[in-house]
């Protein structure tokens, strides 16, 4: 699923990234959640050419460099997820705790 964001009054749609794709990175010396700052650029566009388009690039390359943190920052949310977003999903279940292993079970109230 692709989300449309807004960066200097343009429009991209960000995917996140499939599990496939981690894996190569990853296998390529990019650790996603543990870059340094020597990888930046590289895995940037290496991500970018994963999630758009040929034709994008170019518009990519004419956006401040901050704009493409933010196409960076809405691949990542998308293929990981985002603190907020999961915090505001709505809860399954009747919403009680599962017990612990050791925990006593507490009375049903009547």
């Amino acid at each position: 699923m692709a989300r449309e964001i807004l960066l200097a009054g343009r429009t991209f749609k960000v995917r996140g990234l499939k599990r496939k794709e981690v894996k190569q990175l990853r296998r390529d010396g990019f650790n996603l959640l543990d870059l340094n700052l020597a990888q930046a650029d590289d895995v940037l566009d290496r991500v970018f050419e994963m999630v758009f388009p040929e034709a994008e690039f170019a518009r990519i390359d004419e956006l401040l460099n901050r704009d493409c943190l933010g196409l960076w920052n809405a691949i990542l949310i998308e293929t990981y997820g985002s603190p907020e977003e999961e915090k505001n999903s709505s809860r399954s279940g009747n919403g009680t705790p599962t017990r612990t292993a050791n925990e006593e079970p507490k009375p049903a109230s009547a």
